[in-house]
């Protein structure tokens, strides 16, 4: 996903349902066809909340 303006980073937000218990979450980024093979992601944060 690009803003395609320098500079400005979109937000995204993913729901994610809470089995019991506790787990690992783990965040995995790939290229898409036709994308970049490298530099894939400038993750700035990630925050929880609980809805």
């Amino acid at each position: 996903m690009t803003s395609g303006a320098a500079g400005v980073r979109p937000s995204t937000t993913v729901p994610v349902d809470q089995p019991a218990g506790a787990h690992q979450l783990y965040l995995v980024f790939t290229a898409v066809p036709g994308g970049p093979t490298s530099g894939l992601v400038n993750l700035n944060w990630v925050e929880f909340t609980e809805g």
